[in-house]
């Protein structure tokens, strides 16, 4: 075995205070893993790998021979050790969960047909309570605490609109089984939904996150996401809004945008997994076709293609103020697209749709994201309508060709007194690919 459960004050140096460390180091010497030494040097492995952030060398090749003892080059069609190993592993922490670990308030799970570790407080949702017919705020503390109530507050709100929107969507998957959509929208996501039978991954945007960097007034990248700091309590002050990053919430437009996919994928015969950005690793952005909703700051993988579009997201910290920058502004066209607003929820926004390969040109990303949640649901029902997919698909046709080409356009949001915003197709252009 090549890498064994290590001495704890060695790799106490590079990993001191981290909860999640600290936790696998709990696990490991407990009696639920004191007879599994594979086990232990397995946790120990893959903790440490997601803390440093290379989720990419967290994969069954990797573990058998650098954990496991099997040779580098050894075969795991032929040797499903890891998966054997894995399998055992979830069994034990499950145990210690349940018995020795039950009081912890940081909790360690490896979903099935992974390898890397979640991590999530043990807290109390707010949801729960709204199903039973309580009222949100009687989870919160109250004023005279301070303003520590404040994250609770606001987590309550996503409960609340996440639960309504959950039963919303439960509804309509029974409703819309038997819904044909439009030709010209069949005609677009012909270009996702590619092979009957395959799964099309979509990735909702992580609330949470893109509220704590608004609270802290942070701007974070996909590897501050990965290494999951901003999820730890911040010292200094009583406004703990760790309490809300370490919850898993997504905003109305994406739950909006699911709800009426499902039954275009059904047309399709294809399955649409979704899963939250916290629940994927960069694996999944390599192979086959994919969604991801919502800018870099909800949805930190979209991070990754950024550098292939003119439109790349951005966000002014001291002025609270999102934004498009135009890396190469065609004649006439501003070098910023942005909110004129400043902050509020209503007023000219933009959204922006995108057509990329994926990490591997083995499949497509199709990138769905806004300068606000308005944005986000406008660019995403911008696709889904029947006339506006029709104009987008007439300019692709006109100016960069369709189907079978990459694009990305940019999409003008303009409220109207008492009722919804007018969408405009701004732009499209071929990405620099």
């Amino acid at each position: 075995m090549r890498d064994r459960v290590e001495d704890t004050t060695k790799e106490a140096a590079g990993f001191e205070g981290d909860e999640r460390w600290e936790l696998a180091q709990r696990i490991v010497s407990s009696r639920t893993f004191a007879k599994s030494r594979q086990l232990q040097a397995f946790l120990i492995y893959v903790t440490k790998q997601t803390i440093r952030g290379r989720l990419d060398e967290i994969n069954e090749q990797t573990i058998g021979s650098q954990v496991l003892g099997r040779r580098p080059d050894y075969d795991p069609a032929e040797d499903n050790i890891v998966r054997v190993r894995a399998r055992q592993l979830r069994q034990k922490i499950g145990q210690y969960f349940a018995g020795e670990g039950a009081n912890e308030i940081l909790i360690l799970s490896m979903p099935t047909g992974s390898y890397v570790p979640i991590f999530e407080k043990r807290i109390l949702e707010p949801a729960v309570m709204v199903v039973h017919g309580e009222t949100v705020t009687d989870l919160l503390p109250r004023p005279n605490t301070g303003t520590a109530w404040l994250p609770w507050m606001l987590a309550g709100i996503f409960a609340v609109a996440s639960l309504v929107l959950w039963f919303e969507l439960r509804g309509s998957i029974g409703r819309s089984q038997l819904e044909t959509p439009p030709q010209n929208v069949h005609q677009f996501w012909s270009q996702i939904f590619t092979k009957k039978g395959e799964d099309v991954l979509l990735v909702m945007g992580d609330s949470g996150f893109a509220l704590w960097q608004d609270l802290t007034r942070r701007n974070l990248t996909l590897a501050d996401y990965l290494r999951g700091a901003f999820r730890r309590p911040v010292e200094g002050g009583d406004l703990d809004v760790s309490e809300v990053a370490s919850r898993r919430y997504t905003s109305l437009a994406d739950v909006n945008f699911v709800t009426r996919l499902l039954p275009v994928s059904r047309s399709f015969g294809s399955h649409l997994k979704v899963r939250f950005a916290r629940h994927i690793d960069i694996r999944d952005l390599k192979t086959g076709n994919i969604i991801l909703l919502g800018s870099r700051r909800a949805n930190p993988w979209v991070e990754i293609f950024e550098p292939h579009i003119h439109y790349a997201y951005g966000y002014d910290v001291e002025a609270r103020r999102s934004f498009f920058r135009n890396a190469a502004p065609r004649p006439g066209e501003p070098g910023i697209f942005a909110r004129n607003n400043n902050g509020a929820s209503r007023g000219e926004s933009y959204g922006l749709v995108a057509l990329l390969p994926n990490m591997n040109a083995s499949g497509k990303v199709l990138l769905v994201e806004g300068l606000n949640m308005e944005g986000t649901d406008a660019a995403g029902e911008f696709l889904l309508n029947a006339q506006t997919c029709q104009v987008l698909i007439q300019r692709l046709q006109h100016e960069i060709g369709f189907p079978g080409q990459f694009f990305e356009a940019l999409l003008k949001l303009t409220p109207l007194e008492g009722s919804s915003a007018n969408v405009q197709l701004v732009s499209v252009r071929r990405p620099s690919l």
